[in-house]
Formats: C-alpha cells, sequence, structure tokens
C-alpha cells in the first residue's frame, strides 16, 4: 500500500505542474493536502505560512500510520518523506500533546481498546453506553 501512496503522491505533484512549466513542489516530500474537495493545490509545509496547516486527511491518514506502526515498527523504512511528513504532524503542538497524554491503544487484531492512565480499559462492546476521556481517565453515562 505504501509504494502505491507513495506513486499517488507523486501523480498528484505532476498533475499540479503549471501547462509548460515546473511543478512548484519539490520531488521526494509530501504536503498537507488543502483546500476543499476538488482543489488540485497543496502549499508546502515551510512552518511560517499562515495557511499551512494540516487539514482532516492529514490526520486521517497520521492515524493510521501511527497505528499500523503499533503492529510494523519499520512501516515507514525506506520511505523517507512520509517518515518526514509524520514528524512534522508529531511536532505539531497540540498533537504532540495528545500523543503524551493519549490512553494506550491495545488488543489490536482482536478487541480493539484504550486504556486511561489508570488501567480502566474501554472497547466497543464494553461497556455499554458512552464514555469520553477528561483528564486522562475515562467518564461514563450511569
Amino acid at each position: 500500500a505504501l509504494p502505491q501512496l507513495e506513486r499517488e503522491l507523486e501523480r498528484a505533484v505532476a498533475a499540479c505542474a503549471p501547462a509548460g512549466g515546473a511543478s512548484p513542489f519539490q520531488p521526494g516530500e509530501v504536503y498537507f493536502a488543502s483546500g476543499s474537495v476538488g482543489e488540485e493545490e497543496a502549499e508546502p509545509l515551510s512552518g511560517d505560512a499562515p495557511d499551512d496547516e494540516p487539514t482532516l486527511a492529514d490526520f486521517n491518514i497520521f492515524h493510521h500510520l501511527d497505528n499500523a506502526q503499533l503492529l510494523e515498527p519499520d512501516l515507514l523504512h525506506g520511505y523517507s518523506a512520509l517518515r518526514r511528513w509524520q514528524e512534522r504532524m508529531r511536532a505539531l503542538p497540540r498533537l504532540k500533546h495528545f500523543m503524551k497524554n493519549r490512553p494506550v491503544l491495545n488488543g489490536i487484531g482482536e478487541d480493539p481498546g484504550l486504556e486511561d492512565r489508570l488501567g480502566v480499559r474501554v472497547t466497543q462492546r464494553s461497556p455499554e453506553g458512552r464514555a469520553w476521556l477528561r483528564d486522562g481517565l475515562w467518564c461514563f453515562d450511569n
């Protein structure tokens, strides 16, 4: 899947090149998605552009890659552009805070669940009702 993702990224970069001109994107780099569905432009992550922020698509991809790396830690070995993009995502202050304080994911492939800082585990199957995190601890509907 990763080689296909990199090929699709390269194809998207090539499609964004102006007619007869060079692409504004650098080869071997992964950019934050930008704009809305249907737009074919993206801005490179420079760190100082006011509109240079990740979108929901970036967080979705980050989530899936991060979870996959729990099972396959070397998943991005050989994919330096994706690794750099992931590092830039991890450096975002709010995401960095979340990653430091998030519940532990366990039971992958069996009964996935999240464990709070006191060891209380919640899965899709139990307990019934709603649960949410407050200050790193699970809260439940009564």
